[in-house]
């Protein structure tokens, strides 16, 4: 009797240890639960409230990207505005980021004009974005495929081109999703993706060289802000192939930089019809790229702007 009353409250013992056991392991894994939906809700409400925070600070940044280049009207290397990060502190947030800029890569919308809405390949820019490619080994073929295959996305006809492709491959059942070419200028970078060729060069060094001007087919490259990165679009602009004549070049650009495109070519033994594309000595489209902190959290962003005069920059993307 005594053996089994011991039996039995060992049994009871390890009923009840097995019983905590699990109720602590439910309990954990609700907690879990908990608080990974605390978390999820604390995003959730964090991204709304991170893009009026990103209004608010884009609006500062206008105003202050405007009172320092009023002062210091020099977009070169010696400027301050361009080679320091930025950091602001407002009431319950702060910014911190970098302005560069934005001239100083190959807007793929110039590859063609658009004239009382008729399209025109620009000769010129088609030259240079072959040998920019070029520069990068892409394949002639490869190159041939992406440049006519962009022309067909932007121009005003349904004829695809040698390499090209018009509504009839975007709308086939074999493409997803279905739709149509744009017979317009590019508004956002990631609309290239749309281009089957662009998968060849979307995860390779010239991504970076590339970029969207939305609407607008204007491109030039400063020469006063060219950093050692930005040596292919220098070497394709001045119909020169080697790349350490362009790093020198860059590197012997003074740090207040040329007063005109002629003392540059001066400089550098260069002549006006070397030239492909237009260069300059200073730029009006400036991107920011900055992180949003908040309350634990953060929100990487960058917004593309535009200076149209003196008194007037407005956001023309967000990034």
């Amino acid at each position: 009797m005594i053996m089994f009353f011991r039996k039995r409250k060992g049994f009871v013992l390890i009923s009840t240890m097995l019983i905590v056991l699990m109720l602590s392991i439910i309990a954990s894994e609700m907690s879990k639960a908990f608080f990974l939906d605390l978390r999820k809700e604390g995003y959730l409400s964090f991204d709304a409230i991170a893009f009026s925070k990103r209004i608010e600070s884009e609006k500062f940044l206008l105003n202050f990207i405007k009172r320092e280049l009023n002062k210091n009207p020099n977009v070169n290397k010696q400027n301050p505005i361009f080679n320091e990060s930025l950091v602001f502190q407002f009431d319950d947030f702060s910014l911190e980021g970098s302005l560069s800029d934005h001239s100083n890569c190959f807007n793929i919308n110039h590859l063609i004009t658009f004239k009382g809405g008729q399209s025109k390949d620009n000769l010129k820019a088609i030259k240079y974005f072959e040998d920019l490619l070029s520069q990068y080994e892409v394949s002639y073929v490869d190159a041939d495929q992406i440049i006519d295959q962009i022309l067909d996305w932007m121009d005003d006809d349904d004829i695809p081109r040698n390499n090209g492709a018009e509504n009839y491959y975007y709308s086939s059942p074999l493409h997803y999703p279905r739709e149509y070419t744009s017979k317009r200028l590019f508004i956002n970078k990631s609309e290239l993706l749309a281009i089957p060729s662009i998968n060849k060069i979307k995860n390779t060094a010239i991504w970076r060289d590339l970029c969207i001007i939305p609407m607008s087919s204007i491109f030039y490259i400063n020469i006063n802000s060219l950093q050692d990165e930005d040596k292919h679009l220098l070497s394709s602009a001045i119909s020169q192939p080697n790349l350490n004549e362009i790093a020198l070049i860059i590197k012997e650009t003074p740090s207040e930089g040329f007063s005109t495109i002629e003392e540059f070519l001066q400089k550098f033994n260069l002549q006006e019809t070397d030239l492909i594309i237009p260069l300059d000595t200073s730029s009006d489209m400036f991107l920011f790229n900055g992180t949003l902190k908040y309350q634990g959290f953060s929100y990487n962003f960058k917004t593309l702007i535009k200076q149209e005069n003196e008194f007037n920059y407005r956001i023309l993307d967000r990034l």
